[in-house]
């Protein structure tokens, strides 16, 4: 199994009521499975930040799902369930989930509407999805690349762990809260409105910051603090899945790669490939449910 993928960072946590958290970030070589054992009833809520696998709840019948990246999901979960995650060649692919025992669900949906609704997930039994807000995807790059060593290492782990955790509950249970912004973070705001609504022809970093009145040494630092990414990449990451929606929908590979400024196809393939794990033309054999094993 060892030489079919490749650990690139890896990162466990537990709290002292047996919530867990597993985050990685994978490079697969060959066709894989990897297997987990449920250790209690319970619900699974994670995302994937890019890649794709299938997840699989092996029983009669087998329960088979495909989440894309940009969604979350929660599954609930029974004792001893197998979790079995399969893997195409060439994937690199990176997420997290955790695991909230029904027992811990079961006391605190008791005070907390949030919480209520996800324990009715557990009870009703059918997997969930909501989009992938940007702050949970901040939190998430954020745990994969903790800069810091020692017990300082685990301090950050554990806020961002929480951070993530929080995050995730909010959105799957529908119970987001608006927050009041700063005059600064509001900048911010306009300098992602700004990039979403000009994905075809983004703003160079210059143009960005004098559009959406803010320093080019703060919007450096900020968005990244903000949205987990430096401006460029987080253009470029938005812009892939924005591709991979359109070669969904039919667009030609071509195309795509000229209207999202690569010179060549080749280009776009190796960008494409480096985020999604799988060329522009495996993607689209994949979504028409012809898995390529090359």
């Amino acid at each position: 199994m060892e030489a079919s993928l490749h650990v690139e960072r890896q990162f466990q946590w537990q709290s002292a009521e047996g919530v867990h958290l597993v985050s990685s970030e994978l490079h697969i070589h060959e066709p894989c499975c990897l297997q987990s054992v449920t250790p209690a009833s319970g619900l699974v809520v994670g995302l994937t930040l890019y890649g794709t696998a299938e997840s699989v709840l092996l029983g009669e019948p087998e329960q088979v799902h495909a989440i894309p990246p940009n969604f979350c999901w929660a599954l609930p979960v029974q004792q001893g369930n197998v979790l079995e995650s399969r893997y195409q060649a060439g994937t690199r692919i990176a997420g997290a989930g955790f695991f909230l025992p029904a027992d811990w669900l079961r006391c605190h949906g008791q005070q907390d509407p949030s919480l209520a609704i996800l324990l009715h997930i557990l009870e009703e039994g059918r997997m969930r999805c909501a989009d992938t807000p940007c702050q949970v995807e901040q939190h998430i790059t954020q745990l994969l690349h903790n800069p810091y060593h020692g017990k300082l290492a685990d301090l950050y782990l554990e806020a961002r762990a929480h951070d993530l955790l929080f995050n995730l509950i909010e959105t799957l249970s529908g119970t987001r809260r608006p927050s009041a912004l700063s005059h600064g973070e509001r900048r911010l705001e306009k300098a992602h409105e700004i990039i979403s609504a000009r994905l075809h022809n983004p703003p160079s970093l210059e143009e960005l910051a004098r559009e959406a009145g803010i320093s080019i040494s703060a919007l450096r630092k900020d968005f990244k603090r903000r949205y987990g990414l430096p401006v460029m990449s987080y253009i470029r990451k938005r812009q892939l899945d924005e591709a991979r929606e359109e070669l969904r929908n039919g667009a030609s590979v071509t195309a795509t790669a000229l209207k999202y400024g690569y010179d060549t196809p080749a280009n776009f393939s190796t960008a494409f490939k480096r985020q999604h794990g799988n060329s522009p033309s495996q993607q689209r054999r994949q979504d028409q449910g012809i898995i390529s094993m090359q």
